[in-house]
């Protein structure tokens, strides 16, 4: 097999033909620049559309694209790339097969980067992939508009979590949806009331709505509200944090009654009581696994309803 062969594969880049291999140094370190020649049937062509157009110009200068490491080298492609005029979309760079419309690195990079930032934080991805945190946000745009585009996140939706999450500090909201099957966030949007709640159950639709079986959220009225009149078919789930969290409420509602009761105690007396209920050693009589789920729920809808 021969080396252009060889690297080509290495590179991953189909529909190229590789014209020069240049190894160089600057102020970052080692540099591979591979020379690449497109293949006639990907020339010419809108990055938009795909639709082959004619020039509108000609090239003055290869253009630099970052691709993957290799060896630990930086790794870039550079070809000479043409705008054309597209009868849709205007006066646009040519289409190469190796990048997504108007970026600076190739689909594998993005790819790569984006992966890295989802499951590691920004600054390991920046020293990693050695670029700045500006570029790794630009990137991961890139990719998740190229992936909308082309995945129904709201496909074969049965089970949902709905919440919302703040940011800035607490001054703003956001609404996500999650699937419980795959565990992958599938809607988000600005805003936590009915009016949001309904944008997703619009973009949803009847028919995919009717086939929900299960909803879990907290307590929010807005939430309850709009999921009763747009989705009345499914089972609402109260979510393990808020269940807990209403049953401790009513714990230290309790305690503080039956300390509440008792005369003839100073406030560091009372202390050492309260530690005294809170860490009671009786154990309750023993029921059976669909009597404490029973209790249990009784209880959370109970504390729901008075707080």
């Amino acid at each position: 097999m021969r080396a252009a062969r060889i690297l080509q594969k290495l590179l991953g880049i189909d529909r190229v033909r590789i014209i020069d291999v240049e190894f160089t140094d600057d102020e970052r370190g080692p540099v591979i620049v591979v020379t690449l020649e497109p293949h006639a049937s990907v020339r010419s062509r809108c990055p938009h559309c795909e639709q082959r157009c004619p020039k509108y110009d000609r090239p003055n200068r290869p253009r630099q694209w970052r691709h993957l490491d290799m060896g630990g080298m930086r790794c870039f492609v550079q070809t000479s790339v043409s705008r054309i005029r597209c009868p849709e979309h205007g006066v646009v760079t040519e289409m190469v097969p190796w990048a997504r419309p108007a970026a600076n690195m190739t689909r594998a990079f993005d790819d790569n980067v984006a992966w890295l930032a989802a499951h590691s934080p920004a600054t390991s991805v920046c020293e990693y992939a050695r670029v700045a945190w500006r570029s790794v946000t630009r990137i991961v745009t890139r990719v998740v508009d190229d992936a909308v585009g082309r995945t129904d996140r709201l496909q074969g939706l049965r089970r949902l979590g709905i919440d919302e999450i703040a940011y800035r500090n607490g001054h703003r909201y956001l609404t996500v949806v999650v699937d419980h099957n795959t565990g992958r966030l599938v809607w988000a949007a600005e805003g936590h009331n009915e009016s949001t709640l309904n944008r997703f159950f619009d973009e949803l639709g009847e028919e995919r709505t009717a086939r929900l079986t299960h909803i879990s959220a907290d307590a929010a009225k807005w939430i309850a509200s709009t999921v009763r009149s747009r989705a009345p078919q499914v089972k609402r789930c109260m979510d393990p944090f808020h269940v807990i969290q209403w049953m401790t409420r009513a714990l230290d509602r309790l305690r503080s009654r039956v300390l509440s009761r008792l005369w003839g105690f100073t406030d560091q007396d009372r202390r050492p009581l309260r530690w005294a209920l809170l860490t009671s050693r009786i154990s309750p009589p023993r029921r059976s696994q669909s009597e404490q789920r029973s209790s249990t729920t009784e209880t959370a809808n109970s504390v729901e309803a008075t707080s």
